[in-house]
């Protein structure tokens, strides 16, 4: 089966993912196709579930929100486990949460304010009857943020990616 993305829509996409706020009219002028066809196309990059969402990058730094951790978890595994470690994402520190392979089986990845935000959300994860443990590495530096992940800037993995696709 023929997959339904081509190059046109990476590049829309291209331009989404750089500026989110980019007028259809600027794009239309990047990427150099015609206005109508970049709204019908934004349209069914949405509709197909492609854009998932359009939002803001926060410093959340700049907020009071300058320390960041992860927290791997290790899991009893029982009849719903699944379900039990997914109340992790209702902490409200609790930026992500992955179910990963190799050491732990479930990772957590939180803004804090201070170490005692850290101490309340190992707690609060802690409680949780299929946690077995927690190792928390506190992150000093970073050198790429997520937002800054565009693998469809350049023109050749573009072209690589419509191929694979295809």
């Amino acid at each position: 089966m023929k997959n339904e993305y081509d190059i046109t829509d990476l590049r829309i996409l291209r331009e989404i993912r750089e500026d989110c706020n980019i007028s259809v009219k600027e794009m239309a002028r990047k990427t150099d196709i015609h206005p109508n066809t970049v709204m019908q196309r934004i349209k069914k990059l949405r509709d197909t579930g492609v854009i998932v969402k359009n939002q803001s990058e926060i410093d959340y730094s700049r907020l009071g929100f300058g320390m960041q951790a992860l927290i791997q978890i290790r899991i009893r595994m029982c009849a719903g486990w699944e379900d039990q470690i997914k109340n992790v994402k209702k902490i409200p520190f609790v930026a992500a949460l992955y179910a990963v392979t190799g050491g732990p089986d479930v990772v957590a990845v939180v803004h804090l304010r201070d170490k005692k935000d850290l101490a309340d959300v190992l707690r609060l994860i802690q409680k949780n009857k299929v946690v077995a443990n927690t190792t928390t590495m506190i992150i000093v530096d970073s050198y790429k943020q997520p937002y800054e992940f565009n693998p469809l800037v350049d023109e050749v993995l573009i072209n690589e990616t419509v191929d694979r696709l295809g």
